[in-house]
């Protein structure tokens, strides 16, 4: 029973010093389970079959229920969501140099997807981004 409360408490400190990543809670709870039936047996191949059932259990259960409560409502962050969105240009684009646009208080540099200039101020769309720049092209006319 000595062994198994101790796997339990290391696996405790384990998962605190991860911090709420559930890695180890989860054989915390089967070496319990194993503590309390070495109260009834001694047979140590029992205890370990106890151990692996609950930890594969007790994960299986309570880790989708827990990554929802601790994750809590995640919001999408990915950039392909700027595509299609319009915005104006904060820097014009010229065949020598990138423009610039503001997007939701982050600027990015962008190139426009025809290779030719567009006019500071201009309005523009996302069509692709391409690395850490956005490919616009100009909304109502041509360049």
């Amino acid at each position: 029973m000595t062994i198994w409360i101790i796997v339990a408490i290391g696996m405790i400190v384990f998962e605190l010093i991860t911090l709420g990543n559930l890695i180890s809670i989860w054989f915390a709870f089967g070496a319990f389970a194993a503590a309390l039936i070495s109260l009834g047996t001694d047979n140590v191949v029992v205890q370990v079959v106890v151990f692996a059932l609950v930890s594969i259990g007790s994960m299986m259960l309570v880790r989708p229920l827990m990554n929802r409560t601790l994750r809590g409502k995640m919001i999408s962050t990915n950039a392909d969501s700027i595509i299609g969105r319009r915005f104006e240009l904060t820097d014009e684009i010229a065949v020598d140099s990138w423009g610039k646009v503001n997007v939701d208080g982050s600027t990015w540099s962008c190139v426009s997807f025809d290779h030719k200039p567009i006019e500071l101020g201009a309005l523009v769309e996302v069509v692709a981004i391409a690395g850490v720049k956005l490919v616009v092209k100009k909304i109502g006319g041509e360049n």
